[in-house]
């Protein structure tokens, strides 16, 4: 009986230590069974997880003094627990620097309800020659899967995260691949707040693209925040047209 008992805990730890840490999909295949998370007061579904192969890191600077909350978020069964901290920046030179391992994409749960939208089956069904604006779909550029996976929370999101609507995704892969020099571009900057455990979105425009330099200006603000990116652009481009692929095509 003592062995069956130990076995039987063993299992039990090995079941609930390894299955939270990463993205996976339910075999139930039904959209309400999919992973949660909060943005701006709007719930959406963790759908698919891409992971990026090649070396990307994002590098934003923002002079703006601000006091800034962020939780890790760890998946157990269908909720996240959080871990929150906060601290306060206040320098004109204020730089940070995102490893980026994967893309994933969320679908708000608003509008999974009204087009009432059971299943992954019926989301593909539906991307294809669709309006796919109506889903309000947000691509999230986070920290490597190995990354989270090696980190001691096991987390499946990172302390921070870029944010872009699917729009925003066209715009900013248009601007890097047609060399556009004037632009429309906003993306969005997301942190945790410490408080209400959800997601803030905090908006970035941008007027310009600087092509020598990969890098996103606001000439406006006369030069106060930018976003670069540090990549092999060729590789950039193909990940994210295969991303928006994926999606007009229904092959999540």
């Amino acid at each position: 009986m003592k062995i069956i008992k130990n076995t039987f805990m063993t299992l039990l730890f090995i079941t609930f230590g390894c299955s939270h840490n990463l993205f996976t999909k339910p075999s139930s295949g039904l959209i309400k069974d999919y992973a949660e998370v909060i943005f701006d007061n709007h719930k959406y579904y963790y759908i698919e997880e891409l992971p990026i192969k090649f070396n990307l890191e994002l590098e934003f600077l923002d002079s703006q003094s601000e006091t800034t909350s962020q939780t890790d978020h760890q998946l157990l069964g269908k909720q996240f627990v959080s871990t929150s901290k906060s601290f306060y920046r206040n320098s004109s030179s204020q730089i940070n620097n995102l490893s980026i391992g994967k893309i994933s994409i969320l679908i708000d749960s608003v509008c999974i309800d009204k087009l009432n939208i059971k299943t992954l089956r019926e989301l593909n069904d539906h991307l294809k020659n669709r309006n796919l604006n109506a889903l309000n779909i947000r691509f999230v550029f986070d920290s490597s899967i190995d990354e989270l996976v090696s980190s001691s929370n096991k987390n499946l999101f990172g302390t921070q995260c870029i944010v872009f609507s699917y729009n925003e995704l066209i715009i900013f892969n248009n601007s890097i691949k047609n060399k556009e020099s004037n632009i429309n571009l906003t993306l969005n900057i997301a942190n945790q707040d410490l408080q209400s455990n959800i997601y803030n979105l905090s908006p970035k425009k941008y007027n310009s693209y600087i092509e020598t330099e990969n890098k996103f200006v606001n000439n406006k603000n006369k030069g106060t925040f930018h976003f670069k990116i540090k990549a092999n652009i060729a590789n950039f481009t193909n990940s994210l047209e295969e991303t928006l692929k994926k999606i007009k095509e229904g092959r999540l």
